[in-house]
């Protein structure tokens, strides 16, 4: 069995801290137990060195009185704990209905431009947020209901790029949510209960209450653990795919503005997954919304730009795409 001071281990291991001791890292703090574990955790990993750590935290103003309480327990938790905190406001309903996008992809995007922004104002080179195997998990089963390729099998990377100075770093990735409860309640450590990650009414919450208890007791006991394999599978896969995708889109696709543009006589010596896949990552480098976006969606873009005839199409996220000869034109206001 695990200990609770597994945690500190299990994070040193996959993010050591010689990695970041010498620089400045934002952590991305909500005041729910996964976050206040990782910034505590990290606190006492952190065994000197030049960096500094500050906290960050967002505060979405969704749950009216309850949003104002999450944010005077992080405050609590970084005093207690002698980090600088960083806090951010953000109307994120108003900001949902101006994007036409969902009110949980509103809040992602919002959330990931403050953390960003911080980083650039603290110098930080790092984020790190406390997204947990079971978040994988989720976001797995999520992917797959929606129709999802081999990238979406993947799953969250342990990192990305926010920027070309700023990392996202997930070090908690691999941590279950177990051993998260024991370690907060080891060190009576403080956090909030969000009661919208009860409400059904989001997908992600019926799969966490409903579907993945069903899948564990009714079909499989080891389902998370065979979604991670399987993540850990098209992973590997997926780099590959990364690798000739990227090199084609520096050949045939070019941004303006708001405005993405592909060279479909080029695009047409390729697989058809191939085009999907940088069509996909172009859309994603864009900051498009995604949530709307479908299989059949990105088939129907990927036909338009295989297609020697015009054509137009409006699409989720106030994106309008037209087909002109060799180009396919993908414009969003």
């Amino acid at each position: 069995m695990e200990s609770p001071d597994e945690l500190p281990i299990c994070i040193a291991r996959t993010w050591p801290p010689a990695q970041w001791q010498d620089v400045n890292i934002v952590v991305a703090i909500s005041g729910g137990a996964d976050s206040v574990a990782l910034l505590h955790a990290l606190c006492r990993l952190k065994p000197g060195g030049s960096g500094n750590i500050i906290a960050a935290h967002l505060n979405h103003q969704l749950r009216g009185e309850e949003s104002e309480l999450d944010q005077r327990c992080v405050q609590q938790v970084c005093e207690e704990l002698g980090v600088e905190l960083r806090v951010g406001r953000e109307d994120v309903a108003s900001k949902a209905n101006d994007a036409g996008d969902g009110l949980e992809s509103a809040a992602r995007h919002a959330r990931y431009e403050f953390l960003l922004n911080t980083a650039e104002q603290c110098g930080a080179r790092y984020v790190a947020t406390a997204h947990t195997a079971g978040d994988q998990v989720e976001t797995i089963l999520h992917r797959i209901l929606r129709g999802t390729g081999v990238s979406g099998l993947a799953g969250m990377p342990f990192t990305r790029p926010l920027s070309e100075s700023v990392t996202l770093v997930r070090p908690m990735l691999e941590v279950g949510p177990s051993l998260v409860r024991d370690y907060v309640h080891k060190w009576n450590l403080s956090f909030r209960h969000d009661r919208s990650n009860d409400d059904l009414a989001f997908t992600r919450n019926r799969l966490r209450h409903d579907l993945l208890p069903k899948l564990r007791e009714e079909y499989n006991p080891s389902i998370d653990e065979a979604l991670l394999r399987l993540s850990h599978l098209a992973f590997e896969s997926q780099r590959v795919i990364a690798a000739m995708t990227r090199s084609l889109m520096s050949d045939c696709v070019s941004t303006k503005d708001h405005q993405l543009t592909f060279d479909c006589q080029r695009l047409a010596r390729e697989d058809t997954y191939l085009i999907t896949e940088v069509i996909k990552s172009a859309w994603s480098d864009a900051g498009f919304p995604q949530q709307g976006m479908g299989k059949s969606e990105w088939e129907a873009l990927t036909a338009m730009a295989q297609s020697a005839a015009d054509a137009s199409r409006d699409l989720p996220g106030n994106v309008r795409a037209e087909k002109k000869g060799d180009q396919l034109v993908l414009m969003r206001p």
